[in-house]
């Protein structure tokens, strides 16, 4: 298994490659600048995705070893025996899945997470977002499933601890020039790398040069994690489009066989 490290969509076509040979799907070869050059024109023959050109996208390549900046190691920390057993049962339920709701958020069309961390939500070909600024508003607007998080900037607190969201509640200031957002509120179904509903996350957002912002994500969550955690990569601006995204057209057919194998039980049982 090898990682995307330190890498976002870019508009850059210069470090974009040919896919001319077959790789398992969730095996992802990363090129760093150092092996294209020793590569050349061989570098041509190695694929920067999986399955197939439709999860291609334009890398975009820093100096991280890792995306965790703390622990120093770039290892998130070990987790809890609670976010062990949340995360199997998770992976169990998708594995074997007898009812609609033992598939994930993202299949269901539902929601795709906070925060967008590497992978193909964070960093591929569905890693596209635009930030939008308005008056006392910053919103995050991303091309999957046109999921947007609105954030307010007046300083008014989260709301009461029984209010949940599937993105948690975000609440943004400034600190210099770095944008902070602090959310939490979260639904116990939101599941962010087998999270629980406490899950406090503090994200900034500083723009380093004309078309590079520097994101940074904190996770505090005592229920998942032995202690808190930093990771950190680049945003970086793109004159590429964001298109209108059909999700339930693509799964509904999974979706209704479910729901119809459940009403069959369910008449059987009668």
């Amino acid at each position: 298994k090898a990682a995307i490290l330190g890498v976002q969509a870019s508009g850059d076509p210069r470090l974009m490659v040919k896919m001319k040979q077959h790789m398992a799907r969730g095996a992802t070869l990363v090129l760093t600048p150092a092996l294209l050059r020793k590569l050349g024109r061989a570098g041509e023959e190695f694929a920067t995705a999986t399955a197939g050109a439709d999860e291609m996208t334009i890398r975009e390549f820093d100096h991280h070893t890792s995306l965790v900046t703390d622990p120093a190691d770039g290892r998130i920390p070990p987790m809890t025996a609670a976010g062990i057993a949340r995360r199997n049962a998770m992976a169990a339920r998708a594995e074997h899945p007898t009812q609609a709701e033992d598939l994930t958020n993202a299949f269901r069309c539902i929601a795709w997470g906070v925060p967008r961390l590497g992978g193909r939500y964070g960093a591929g070909d569905y890693g596209f977002q635009q930030i939008v600024q308005v008056p006392g508003y910053v919103m995050l607007y991303f091309e999957i499933g046109h999921e947007y998080r609105l954030i307010p900037l007046d300083g008014r607190p989260h709301p009461p601890a029984n209010v949940r969201y599937w993105n948690g509640d975000s609440r943004g200031r400034w600190e210099g020039r770095t944008l902070v957002v602090d959310t939490t509120n979260f639904s116990e179904k939101s599941y962010f790398m087998g999270s629980s509903d406490g899950l406090h996350l503090v994200e900034r957002f500083t723009r380093v040069s004309a078309d590079t912002i520097t994101y940074q994500m904190t996770l505090d969550d005592p229920a998942t994690w032995t202690r808190p955690w930093t990771a950190e990569m680049p945003l970086k601006l793109t004159n590429e489009r964001i298109y209108e995204y059909g999700c339930h057209e693509g799964n509904r057919d999974v979706v209704e066989g479910i729901l119809r194998g459940m009403q069959a039980t369910e008449w059987n049982r009668r």
